[in-house]
């Protein structure tokens, strides 16, 4: 049964198989000028102008138009003119089919590669999974988001469950851990458990400054506007400084970069995975009233202790 997808009040939902599409035409949820589009054409059209949806009295047919300019579009859509079809003539499709953006191509890297550190932080957010640096570029691995220091301030648990409720979704990637050559793949994933987590890639060309601080366990990696960074064991600043020196890193310095960087917001990512990166809403508000639970919890406890 083919696949398909919808567009209603601007929110793009889908895969659904046909017959639940059909049953929310049939309902009034999906109206006539509601957008869909299935698997294996190329573009996106109103509802009503699908046989195989079978409008009824609630989908009476729209006169064929132009929609009007400003009209909201579902994500990746582009507005085309829609003449009216000609009875017995395939559909005049009204939106072209969603653009996702390529997949960097990702050259193969031999190392040697040296760990940073497994705590690191992106633009989005701050990460814990894998950080590791070749003489080429610098590979992040997110595997779990970190709560900031300042939800854990909130009472521990409390302030994680808040923080993972109302904190943005952390799309910033080059591409999955299975996307990559197998030599950077073994380097940050060595037991290839996590062949579906994201990775950022920070070539060396893309650099316009590598900071490797003298007293505290940071290295920052500045990309144009965009600044990464990675904590670094205690004592291992040292070793990082000779390995960077060592294959020609320039350190503390500002630099010119000669390439463009690799990362963005959901690079690569198939239609029906874009958007779908974070919690669901539900998951949002559950986590949001047990949080607020236990902080009125803890706030109880500590008055009763007071008497």
């Amino acid at each position: 049964m083919a696949v398909w997808y919808y567009s209603i009040d601007g929110q793009q939902s889908g895969p659904s198989d046909e017959r639940q599409v059909r049953a929310l035409v049939a309902s009034g949820k999906i109206k006539g000028e509601d957008l869909v589009w299935k698997e294996g054409t190329p573009e996106w059209v109103p509802a009503n102008t699908v046989a195989e949806l079978k409008p009824t009295s609630r989908l009476a047919p729209l006169p064929a138009a132009p929609l009007p300019a400003g009209a909201p579009m579902p994500v990746g859509a582009l507005a085309v003119g829609m003449p009216a079809p000609a009875p017995g003539q395939p559909i005049q499709l009204a939106y072209a089919a969603p653009v996702v953006a390529p997949l960097p191509v990702i050259g193969n890297d031999e190392g040697p590669f040296l760990k940073l550190g497994k705590m690191f932080s992106v633009p989005g957010g701050r990460w814990t999974g894998m950080a590791v640096v070749s003489p080429r570029a610098v590979y992040l691995l997110k595997v779990t988001r970190s709560a900031s220091g300042a939800a854990y301030g909130v009472g521990g648990l409390a302030g994680v469950l808040l923080h993972q409720a109302f904190s943005k979704v952390d799309d910033v990637r080059t591409c999955s851990a299975d996307d990559l050559p197998h030599p950077i793949r073994v380097a940050l994933d060595p037991k290839n458990k996590r062949g579906k987590c994201d990775v950022v890639i920070l070539p060396r060309e893309a650099m316009s400054l590598v900071k490797l601080g003298s007293i505290n366990n940071q290295i920052a990696f500045h990309l144009r506007a965009d600044r990464f960074s990675v904590t670094t064991n205690l004592f291992g600043g040292g070793k990082i400084r000779r390995f960077l020196t060592g294959y020609g890193w320039t350190l503390n310095q500002v630099l010119n970069p000669t390439t463009e960087p690799v990362h963005g917001q959901g690079m690569g990512r198939e239609f029906h995975e874009m958007g779908k990166q974070g919690p669901s809403t539900f998951k949002r508000v559950a986590l949001a009233i047990i949080g607020i639970l236990l902080v009125i919890l803890i706030i109880v406890a500590r008055i009763m202790r007071n008497f």
